[in-house]
C-alpha cells in the first residue's frame, strides 16, 4: 500500500522506534524515550541506555515486553534479547535520576533570576511534582504567577484538603512572580497574620498606614482564608481590600481547606467574590504521582530509593504528601543508621521503618454494608443497582470493590459476603474479588468513564479504603505483616 512505503525505507532503528511511539502513544514515547533513553537496535540485541540503575529498573517493569515484541519483530530474529545499559555522568554521580519525571513548564528566565538570588525558596513552582490530581491548579498558578503575560483572570482560589500542595503552589507562585517582575510588591500570608495585623492597626489606630500597605501591592497571596470564617469585620477588611486590588490590577491568590461555599461562617459577599475568579481543587495524590513524589524527596535527600522501597512506602503511608515526607525522613534516618553511609533505601530498610511505626490493627469493626456504600458512592451508582443483576461497568466495578475490600478489611466469610451484596453463590464473590486483585496486580485503569480519566483499579481502591478506614489509619502492605 502507497502509505507504507516510508516505512519500507526506514532503517530496523528508525523502525522500530516508529513501532515503539505507535504503540505506546506518541506522549509517552516522548516522555520516556526520546529524552530519557536512548535505544540501539542490533541483530541480536536491543540495547537500552539510561543515566540511573533506578530508572533501568523502572523501565523494565513497564515496558520490557513491549520493547522485546518488537524488537524482535523489526530485526525477524525471535532470539533478541534486551540488554540494558547505565551511563551514570560524574556531575550527576550524587544525584540519580528520578523516573518518568512529569514535564514542568519552566521559563529559563525564571529559573535564572532565581538564581541569582543565591538562596534556596522553600516554595518553588518548578519543584511541584505535577499529576492529575493538581495539573489545573498548578496551570493556573503558573499563568498568574507571570506578570508579563495575561493569566486570563486576576482571582484564583485553590482549596484541597491539608497536605495537598495548596501552601506550596501560593509560595511558588509569588516567588514566580518576584523573579519574573524585580521590584515588584508581593504580600504573601496567611488569613490569620492578615487579621492579627487588621485588629493591631485598628487598636493603634493606624488602619490608614495598614491600607496603604497592603492595597498598594501587585499580588496577595493569602494562605488558610477559612481561617476569617465567623470574623465578620476582618472578612469586610478583606472583601474591601480584593475591591481595591482588583481596580488597580493586582492579582490575587487564595488558598483555602475548602470550597467557598462550603466554609461555615463565611459572608456571602465574599463568597460571590471569590466564585468570580478561578476556583480550582487539589485532590489527593494518587498511586503514580504519590511514587513521584517520594522519588522526588528521597533525591533532595540525597539519596536513591529502589522501586519496590517506594512502593512499600506508598502503600503505607497516608493519603497526603506531608504523610509521604514523613514517611521517607523516618526511612532516611533509618538507613543512616543501619546502612553504614549507602545512598540507598531498600526494603530491608523500609521494613526496619515501618516494623517501629504505630501498626496497631483498626479495633472497630468494619460493617459490609458501609464498604457498599462507600464504592457506591465513590463510583456514582445506586446501591439497589450493585445489589440487583446490572451489568453496567460501573456497577460491575463497585460490586467487585465492595466484595474484594469485605474480604479484606473484614472476617466474614464468602458467603456472608455475597448475602450482604445479594448473590446467590459464594462463587461470584470469589470471582470479583480476585478479578480485583488481578487488576491491581496489573495496574488496570477503572476506564469506566472521562471522570475516572487516569485513575487505576488500585487507586479507586486505596481511596475506598481510606473512605472506610479514617483518612489517618495507615495499613501495612501484606508482606509486612509478618514482619
Amino acid at each position: 500500500m502507497p502509505a507504507s512505503t516510508p516505512s519500507t525505507t526506514m532503517s530496523p532503528g528508525a523502525r522500530l522506534r516508529e513501532r515503539i511511539a505507535q504503540r505506546v502513544g506518541p506522549t509517552r514515547y516522548e516522555r520516556y524515550f526520546a529524552s530519557g533513553a536512548s535505544l540501539r537496535l542490533s541483530q541480536e540485541h536491543l540495547q537500552i541506555r539510561v543515566t540511573s540503575p533506578f530508572y533501568a529498573e523502572w523501565l523494565a517493569k513497564q515496558f520490557a515486553p513491549a520493547l522485546t515484541e518488537e524488537a524482535r519483530a523489526a530485526t525477524g530474529n525471535d532470539a533478541l534479547t534486551l540488554e540494558w545499559l547505565v551511563d551514570l555522568p560524574q556531575a550527576q554521580a550524587q544525584e540519580p535520576t528520578a523516573p518518568a519525571p512529569e514535564p514542568r513548564h519552566t521559563e529559563s528566565q525564571y529559573t535564572k533570576r532565581r538564581a541569582r538570588r543565591g538562596h534556596r525558596v522553600r516554595h518553588a513552582l518548578d519543584e511541584f511534582i505535577v499529576g492529575p490530581c493538581n495539573r489545573l491548579a498548578y496551570e493556573a498558578a503558573n499563568r498568574l504567577g507571570d506578570p508579563n503575560e495575561d493569566p486570563g483572570f486576576r482571582l484564583l482560589v485553590v482549596h484541597g484538603s491539608c497536605g495537598v500542595g495548596k501552601t506550596h503552589l501560593l509560595g511558588g507562585l509569588a516567588d514566580r512572580f518576584r523573579a519574573l517582575a524585580p521590584g515588584s510588591k508581593v504580600w504573601w500570608t496567611t488569613a490569620e497574620a492578615f487579621t492579627n495585623q487588621y485588629v493591631a492597626s485598628l487598636r493603634a489606630n493606624r488602619i490608614d498606614a495598614f491600607r496603604r500597605r497592603v492595597r498598594a501591592v501587585d499580588l496577595i497571596c493569602v494562605d488558610d482564608v477559612h481561617f476569617f470564617a465567623g470574623k465578620r469585620s476582618t472578612q469586610s477588611e478583606f472583601l474591601h481590600t480584593i475591591d481595591v486590588l482588583e481596580h488597580s490590577g493586582a492579582r490575587i491568590a487564595l488558598a483555602t481547606d475548602a470550597h467557598p461555599r462550603q466554609i461555615d461562617r463565611l459572608e456571602q459577599r465574599l463568597i460571590s467574590r471569590c466564585l468570580s475568579g478561578m476556583v480550582v481543587e487539589v485532590n489527593e495524590p494518587l498511586r503514580e504521582t504519590r511514587l513521584r513524589i517520594l522519588t522526588e524527596l528521597a533525591r533532595r535527600r540525597g539519596v536513591e530509593a529502589t522501586l519496590r522501597a517506594l512502593e512499600l512506602l506508598e502503600q503505607w503511608a497516608g493519603p497526603t504528601v506531608r504523610d509521604l515526607e514523613g514517611a521517607i525522613t523516618s526511612v532516611d534516618l533509618v538507613r543512616r543508621s543501619m546502612s553504614a553511609g549507602s545512598p540507598v533505601i531498600d526494603p530491608g530498610i523500609v521494613r526496619t521503618a515501618l516494623a517501629h511505626a504505630d501498626s496497631k490493627p483498626i479495633t472497630q469493626p468494619i460493617r459490609l454494608h458501609a464498604i457498599l456504600h462507600a464504592c457506591c458512592t465513590r463510583i456514582g451508582v445506586a446501591e439497589q443497582d450493585v445489589l440487583g443483576k446490572g451489568r453496567h461497568k460501573r456497577i460491575v466495578l463497585a460490586r467487585s470493590l465492595a466484595a474484594h475490600l469485605s474480604r479484606e478489611l473484614t472476617t466474614h466469610s464468602f458467603p456472608e459476603i455475597a448475602r450482604a451484596l445479594g448473590r446467590a453463590n459464594h462463587s461470584t464473590v470469589i470471582a470479583a474479588s480476585q478479578r480485583v486483585e488481578r487488576q491491581i496486580a496489573a495496574a488496570a485503569p477503572c476506564a469506566c468513564g472521562p471522570d475516572m480519566d487516569g485513575l487505576s483499579v488500585s487507586d479507586l481502591c486505596a481511596i475506598v479504603r481510606r473512605d472506610v478506614t479514617g483518612s489517618g489509619t495507615h495499613r501495612f502492605p501484606a508482606e509486612l505483616q509478618s514482619h
